[in-house]
């Protein structure tokens, strides 16, 4: 069986409905191609263990679009991961967590599951039009290297391949488990790419400014009590905005203020890139507190 060869941007809604009918389909990560199947599909789970020939006591870690889906496979989430939600997220750091009792055997060995949030457009992207989580584990045979090159995967016996063209490589993502101390620490279980230190710190946000969530998103942006502050306008353009397919697009807002339209429609769009222009500078400094902190 040749996979089929969908592109991306293009193909992103295919290649999700191809998951959750049941399908097994390569994609781009931020390091390498990945196998994506939906996580309670567990014929798909049996067809990637197939694939990869990967030994049975090794579960596959997942990708989520966004914090709020962690939800779907793991139990609560302990302090110092919130605070990797709102900081250190999306990057190379996979966290192991408490598995939900619904989730597929193999997903959660041991009683976890491992997952994290990618930064590469395509995998946020496909994991949201999957229904928020899907598999991640690298599109290889166990025991061989890691691919960057899509056409290295035509002879995987899967269901598709989302081209996104060359992947950067490099190093894979460092895998933590909180710790049980009283300061809500953690142990590095593989390190990889990310470190402690890339852990950003962040100014207070002054007293006087509000917090304030974006409708329609688990979301929110930080608002001067006078100047520039987001409306009921904002949401109804970033809606009217969304009825055009705009996955993999490259989006401005202009006059983008303390950034309600910039956040809801990076989160609701997966656009390629979105760029937001604003001249007023203290609606600028609220924007970007947000949107280094969630």
């Amino acid at each position: 069986m040749t996979p089929l060869l969908l592109e991306f941007p293009g193909d992103l809604s295919k290649a999700a409905s191809i998951i959750m009918q049941g399908g097994v389909v390569a994609y781009p990560t931020e390091t390498f191609y990945g196998l994506a199947a939906h996580p309670m599909k567990e014929s798909a789970i049996d067809a990637i263990y197939e694939a990869k020939n990967r030994p049975e006591s090794l579960p596959l870690p997942l990708i989520v679009d966004h914090p709020s889906s962690i939800a779907q496979v793991a139990g609560s989430m302990p302090p110092m991961v919130e605070d990797f939600s709102r900081h250190g997220w999306p990057s190379g750091l996979t966290v192991v967590l408490s598995a939900l009792p619904s989730l597929p055997e193999r997903l959660r060995l041991g009683g976890t599951v491992a997952l994290r949030i990618s930064p590469h457009p395509a995998a946020r992207a496909l994991s949201r039009l999957a229904g928020g989580v899907i598999t991640s584990t690298s599109a290889n045979l166990s025991g061989q290297p890691p691919v960057r090159d899509p056409m290295q995967l035509l002879n995987l016996p899967i269901d598709a391949i989302l081209n996104g063209g060359l992947t950067p490589g490099g190093h894979p993502s460092t895998i933590i488990a909180p710790t049980e101390s009283e300061k809500g620490g953690f142990e590095i279980l593989r390190q990889g790419s990310w470190h402690p230190g890339d852990l950003p710190q962040y100014p207070e946000i002054p007293d006087t400014w509000t917090k304030d969530l974006i409708p329609d998103v688990e979301a929110y942006t930080y608002q001067p009590p006078e100047g520039y502050r987001f409306n009921a306008d904002s949401i109804l353009l970033a809606r009217e905005a969304q009825t055009i397919d705009l996955y993999g697009q490259r989006i401005l807002d202009l006059g983008a203020g303390t950034g309600a339209v910039t956040i809801h429609m990076a989160l609701r769009s997966s656009p390629r890139r979105i760029d937001a222009v604003e001249i007023d500078v203290a609606a600028v400094d609220a924007m970007t507190r947000a949107l280094a902190q969630q």
